[in-house]
């Protein structure tokens, strides 16, 4: 069972193959090398700032989970 794509995977799935579309009959000389960069890395809404706050949010929500397996938390 697949699901559906969200707003912000399909304008990615359009924004990729409009990129790919530009490239064919072109030699790959011709064709300039972008570097990639992981949408995770960005954050939600394409910042690169934004990413940081997740990753900040996910040791802050692991250490409460160490506290409470051991039972410093009630």
């Amino acid at each position: 069972m697949s699901q559906a794509q969200t707003p912000q995977q399909r304008r990615a799935n359009e924004k990729f193959a409009k990129r790919e579309e530009a490239k064919r009959g072109k030699p790959e000389k011709a064709i300039k090398k972008q570097t990639f960069k992981s949408p995770i890395s960005q954050g939600r809404d394409g910042g690169g700032e934004e990413g940081s706050v997740y990753v900040s949010w996910v040791y802050i929500l692991l250490f409460i989970g160490l506290l409470k397996s051991m039972h410093m938390l009630g």
